[in-house]
């Protein structure tokens, strides 16, 4: 059709941009623990576990509160103690 424009745009909303940043995090995290490691970094799986969920924090998919609460103390307890 003469005229008619094909082009299409994706908008994607703020929920659906989070979702993307959160699914990209998660997938980096795993494949650094899963790897155990990356290639130039000092860091240790545990380290990058660290770091995913800093990331998560500071690129507002999980708030500070929300990541203090994911914490399980029983875990942490039988794991350090």
């Amino acid at each position: 059709m003469p005229g008619y424009n094909s082009i299409h745009y994706s908008v994607q909303t703020k929920g659906e941009q989070m979702d993307s940043v959160a699914m990209t995090i998660a997938l980096v995290t795993y494949a650094g623990v899963a790897i155990g490691g990356f290639p130039g970094l000092v860091l240790d799986r545990t380290g990058i576990a660290l770091l995913g969920a800093i990331a998560m924090v500071v690129t507002g998919v999980l708030s500070a509160q929300d990541a203090v609460m994911s914490v399980d103390l029983p875990t942490i307890l039988l794991l350090y103690g």
